[in-house]
This record gives C-alpha cells, structure tokens and sequence, in this order.
C-alpha cells in the first residue's frame, strides 16, 4: 500500500533489493495532451522518467523493447525509463495524455533517508510495463484531467499536484492489487479479452499474405466468434478492420509516382485493386491515384475557419477560395447570387482537389461535380487539422518543422508573459447582432491558446467548464478582467447596435480593463486560432502588451 509523505507517493519497491529495504519517491514532472492526425508513427526512443499514457479516442500498437501489445481507448500505458518505446496509430486521430514522472529511490540508513544512487525500479508502481486495463477508467480520466489542468494553468501548487498524483497512483494500485482469479486463469490459457497481441503481432507480420480469422482465433487459442469479440474489446476495431487499416498504412508507405497501384494492392495483402482502391479512399480521403500526385495537385478550398492559412503556412497556395458561409445578417437573395458566383470561379480555376470544411459540408455534393472533395472535420486542435491536410497534400515534414516552431513561441511567450504579467486576468468578448459572448475557458481552440498553453488567468466571467456564455446586451452583469479584447462579429447595424447598447450600461465603464485603457479591439481570434499564422498573430498581440497599451475606449 502507498505511504503518503508531503504530498508525494512513497511505495516499496516491487523489486526484491538488499536490506534495509529501498522505496521509490515518485514526483510529477509534467503532464500533457497530444492528438495526432493522419498517418501518425512514434519512432523508437526511450525516456529517462516513467511515463503513464491514458488513451482517449484512437487505437494502434505499441512496440516496448520490441514486445508488442494494442492499445484502443479508456486504455492506461505504462513505460518505465530507459525502455524503448514504438507506436503506429490505425485510427485517423489518436488522442492521449502523457504523465511523467521522476523516481527518486531511497533507503533508510543511520542518519535517516538517503537517496540511492541507482535510480527507480524497473517496473514502476509495482505493474508489469506495458497496456494496463483499469476497472474505472472514467475515474482515472477525471485524475488525469484534475492533473492537467492544474499543470497547464499553473494554478496549483507542486505539492497540491502531487497529491493528485498519488490519488491517481493509489487507483491503479488498487486495481492491479484486487485478485481475479477467473481473469488470471484466462490469461494463463490467452483468453483474456485483452489478450490478441499474438493476433497483432501476426498481422504486422504477415499483412500481405491473405489471413483468415480461423487462423488468427487459433493464436490466441479461442473460437473464431470468441476471437472477434475478443479483439473488438481490446481495440475497439474488428479484426478486418484493424487489418484493412494496417494495410493501408503499409500502402501510404509504397505508394509513389513510379509504382502501379495494382501491384502496390497485391503487395499489401489486397486481392483486389477495386477493393483495395475503395478502401484507401474511405480511410485516407484521397483515390489512390490522386494520392500518388498529391504533392502537385491544384487545391481550392471551401473554407470559414481558413484552411486557406493551413495551405499556405505549408507552402501551397489554393487557387480558389469558395467561401459561402451565411452569415447571421445575411439575406437569401444576396446568399443565392454570392454562391452562383463562387461556383462560376471555382469551376473557372479546374482545381484537382476541393478542402471543405466543417461549415460547408451541405456544399459538398454541389462540389463534387466541380472536383473531388474530401472533408477537413472541425478539430479543437489545430495541430490535427493541420497534419490531416498536409498528408493530403504531401507536406508532412513541413507541417512537423511548423508545429516546433509555433509550439517553441508558445513556450518562449508564456514564460514571458508568466514574469511580466503574473496573475493578470484576461477575457475575449466577441460582439453578434443581439449577443455578447465570452469564451470560455475549454472546448476552443482560442480558450486552450488563452488559458491552457499561455496559462494566462481568465476573468470573473469566464466560464470555466464550458466553451462560452452569450447575454443580452442589456443583462450584462459585472465582470472583473485587467484585460478584455474586444472582436465585432462584422459590421452591420445590428451590431453597432449592440455594442452601443452595452457601453451605455455602467457595468461596463466598472470593468478594471475598460476604466484603465486596456480594452481593445482585435481581429476575430476565434477563427485565427484554428490556423497556424493565426495563433502567431494572436501570441505576438499579447506580447506587444508588454510594451504598449491599447487605445481608450471611450
């Protein structure tokens, strides 16, 4: 049982060790949130600190010191320093947090506890490395969770952290310490319903030769029905599926402008080019053919939420933009005659390729009759949408050397902004024809940028669990923030209106940021937040604050 010490996790070392005894003393070191999109791979590498990785959305495999073993979601990994650790992703987004922590060993001696200089055991937590399945996952999520956003935000002590720490560390302990004998008895046959890493390991193996289920349930020494349950709870894919999925992994690999799709199929286990052409299609967006010259494909884009800056920010300029997004003070005459117009200069162009976002997707079959189509969905993380369209168009070292970039800004400008304005609260406002909204704290990319990545402090009106408040602009109650950006929806009457009605309240000339001049308006955040060159906009305005202030607001 765990020994609670300053808020810390004190254990005995599973590992038999000369006496006195040693204990390991586990300290967090960071925790994390990673969603990756498209064909996503975890070259080999090891760590120096034990990591857990609780798996969200997604399923794969992964490869510790060459052992190979699934993962699919509510699923808790486990990788003790120095092992070498190798993932590939099946599903299209994988999602997962990261938990690292440093072990410290130590034993008692004649002046009281001293540090051993050989570092943590070498199976952390007292459970064998690898996939650890939890009786309550949902519980250990909302740890993870309480962790995280701690962490992020910066607003909890290290000894409060770790305290949720050990909350999370007892849990799994409990778990793997509570006895299931029938379970035990099922992994001594490899009937556990976790149990398919022979499966996988065959699949990998032998992918382009045909197998049958028969063959794979004889592995893993269950029925043929038995098996395909089986490896549905572990992955959360079928057999086929997750076979089909590693196959067209293997494809995206060999496939290039000298290769004939026909034996490319042949040479990942499909026995037929039609199927296999379908296949690929359905999973990677793109007909295998189009895929092959997808690094010099013409690309329009029909887009609200910019994907025309994702392109760009990777070195591709579309050579159309279709934008028919109707906007709240817009008429149907003046939608209907702006369509009829995007469609004439999409069709003009003769693009090779159409991006459609979240917002236009009834457009898609109108589209279709221009060019082939495929679906960007709406992501709250940038990264996502940006991997997912540059696989598309053939720019994934460009997309990697992006998100280093922009992810080294955001660090250099949060520790910046952390010394200069500590405990400064900020709220984004955005002005519509009848409402004010303010965003919340989660569940936007602009709210994580704000107050997970810069961990800037939100104001008394942001809400903390939810996406966004909107009120009447005459219900608008107090709201104490040193900053508020300000963002009209456009400029029609009705918001000018709206605004006016607002700033002729009191509540407003109360708020700290309107009474000190630090009030000003921006660009709409919102959108910008979803494409690369829009964060570098947002990141540089917040700095700036550092050596100006915005004009009054009267």
């Amino acid at each position: 049982m765990p020994e609670i010490t300053e808020g810390s996790v004190v254990m005995r070392n599973s590992t038999p060790r000369s006496k006195p005894s040693g204990r390991a003393l586990y300290l967090l070191s960071s925790v994390e949130k990673f969603r990756e999109a498209g064909r996503w791979t975890l070259a080999a590498r090891s760590t120096a600190n034990c990591l857990l990785c609780y798996v969200v959305r997604g399923s794969g495999s992964i490869a510790l010191d060459g052992s190979l073993c699934s993962f699919g979601p509510a699923c808790m990994i486990v990788i003790p320093p120095g092992l070498s650790a190798e993932a590939e992703a099946l599903d299209p987004e994988i999602e997962y947090y990261s938990v690292e922590t440093e072990v410290v060993v130590l034993a008692p001696g004649a002046s009281g506890w001293q540090v051993l200089p050989e570092g943590g055991p070498p199976q952390p937590f007292g459970l064998p490395c690898g996939m650890t399945r939890l009786r309550e996952p949902g519980q250990a999520l909302d740890d993870i969770l309480r962790l995280y956003d701690g962490w992020q935000r910066g607003l909890e002590p290290p000894p409060a952290l770790d305290l949720h720490l050990q909350a999370l560390l007892a849990r799994i302990i409990a778990d793997a310490a509570k006895p299931d004998v029938e379970a035990q008895a099922r992994r001594d046959r490899r009937t556990t319903a976790g149990s398919v890493e022979l499966s996988i390991a065959y699949m990998h193996e032998h992918f382009h030769e045909r197998i049958d289920r028969e063959t794979l349930a004889e592995l893993e020494n269950l029925t043929p029905n038995a098996f395909c349950r089986s490896f549905k709870r572990a992955t959360s894919l079928s057999p086929t599926d997750y076979l089909n999925r590693l196959r067209i992994e293997k494809a995206k690999q060999r496939l290039s402008p000298r290769s004939s799709v026909k034996e490319i199929a042949a040479a990942c286990g499909f026995g037929s080019e039609y199927y296999f052409s379908r296949m690929f299609k359905k999973q990677v967006g793109l007909a295998p053919t189009l895929y092959i010259k997808r690094e010099r494909l013409k690309v329009a884009v029909a887009t609200f939420i910019g994907l025309e800056s994702h392109l760009g920010s990777l070195g591709v300029e579309p050579i159309a933009l279709f934008d028919c997004y109707k906007g709240p003070s817009m008429n149907e005459t003046e939608h209907r005659r702006q369509l009829d117009a995007r469609m004439n200069e999409l069709r003009l162009a003769k693009p090779d390729l159409i991006l459609v976002d979240y917002y236009h997707r009834s457009y898609t079959e109108l589209l279709k009759t221009v060019a082939p189509t495929v679906s960007i969905g709406l992501h709250l993380d940038w990264k996502v949408t940006l991997t997912r369209i540059a696989e598309l168009v053939g720019r994934e070292a460009e997309a990697e050397q992006l998100i280093r970039v922009l992810e080294d800004k955001t660090s250099v400008a949060r520790s910046r902004l952390s010394a200069t304005l500590p405990r400064t609260s900020v709220t984004f406002m955005q002005i519509t024809g009848d409402r004010v909204r303010i965003q919340g704290a989660v569940h936007h990319p602009l709210n994580e940028l704000l107050y997970s990545e810069l961990r800037l402090t939100p104001g008394s009106a942001v809400p903390r669990n939810r996406m966004r408040v909107e009120l009447a602009p005459e219900s608008f109650e107090g709201l104490q923030s040193d900053y508020l950006f300000i963002n009209k929806f456009d400029h029609s009457a009705e918001v000018e209106h709206s605004f006016a009605q607002l700033r002729s309240t009191s509540e407003w000339h109360a708020i700290p940021a309107v009474r000190n001049s630090r009030a000003p308006f921006v660009n709409n955040w919102l959108i910008d937040s979803f494409t690369p060159p829009g964060r570098t906009r947002i990141i540089d305005q917040l700095v700036n604050l550092l050596d100006s202030r915005p004009n009054a607001l009267s």
